[in-house]
């Protein structure tokens, strides 16, 4: 597809205006701006191989000082972003967007300070640099989640619910970190993959329903609660309970297609009940 840099320039469109992104829109400079008119709407169509790249610290926007603008009393419609495309943010350190997307590229050190629960409708690549969640929230991901970088989750929930196709873990980084990690992935699987070796939860484990694959994961820490309401693939790991503190819960299916392969708990200030 086409190649479009909006580069330093400013870009006015007026109301009724249906920018379609089929090929790649490129921001390469912070001071390219698209922008609304005074009044009236206008409608962003992303194509399934539409490409946004973002080089601006406030991000995609539409909000003052991001990449796209409003005037007055001009609107925008971005939500095709949600189901198509690709948007990827690249080499200017700052903030993600806060809103659904469907493909989401992290090429730099973002964070993204989440209002509600989001939504990722297709992949999520974490490419080498870091992706900070703020926030209680969910982030629901339907596509794979590829972390070749880093990842800070805060207190943030990461929901894989993908029931028609298996998903994936993966990335470069051998040892990978979430807060809260929710399968919900009925007849389908979550595995971890790639160059994971340990996996580690700072908060809780649920299998809402589906099979969570430890794949290549030797090893799973986990500081929270387990939850099995689905089917756990234990594979060779060691799943290493290691909370400081008391009252955590191991519940759900435990034993047949779901037994531990070995379990350790090492933290004498801990205490796990069955």
């Amino acid at each position: 597809g086409t190649t479009l840099d909006e580069g330093g320039q400013t870009m006015t469109l007026s109301s009724g205006s249906v920018l379609t992104v089929n090929g790649t829109l490129n921001f390469s400079q912070i001071s390219g701006v698209i922008k609304t008119g005074v009044s009236g709407n206008v409608t962003l169509t992303m194509g399934s191989s539409g490409l946004i790249q973002i080089n601006n610290a406030q991000g995609l926007g539409p909000v003052a000082s991001a990449s796209l603008q409003t005037q007055s009393s001009g609107t925008w419609d971005v939500s095709s972003i949600s189901t198509n495309g690709t948007v990827q943010y690249n080499t200017s350190s700052g903030i993600i967007t806060d809103r659904d997307y469907n493909n989401l590229i992290i090429g730099d050190s973002r964070t993204w300070t989440l209002g509600a629960t989001r939504n990722v409708n297709g992949n999520l690549t974490i490419n080498g640099n870091t992706l900070t969640l703020s926030g209680t929230q969910t982030v629901n991901v339907l596509g794979n989640w590829t972390n070749n970088g880093g990842f800070t989750p805060g207190q943030s929930t990461i929901n894989f619910n993908n029931t028609t196709l298996d998903q994936i873990i993966s990335g470069s980084t051998a040892s990978q970190t979430f807060n809260n990690l929710t399968v919900t992935k009925s007849g389908t699987t979550l595995s971890v993959a790639g160059s994971i070796t340990t996996l580690t939860l700072n908060g809780n484990l649920l299998i809402s329903s589906g099979t969570f694959n430890a794949g290549t994961a030797a090893t799973i820490n986990v500081a929270g609660n387990w939850q099995n309401n689905g089917t756990f693939s234990a594979g060779n790991s060691t799943v290493n309970f290691n909370s400081g503190t008391t009252g955590k819960t191991i519940a759900g299916n435990l034993t047949g297609t779901s037994e531990f392969n070995k379990l350790v708990f090492n933290n004498g200030s801990g205490a796990w009940s069955f």
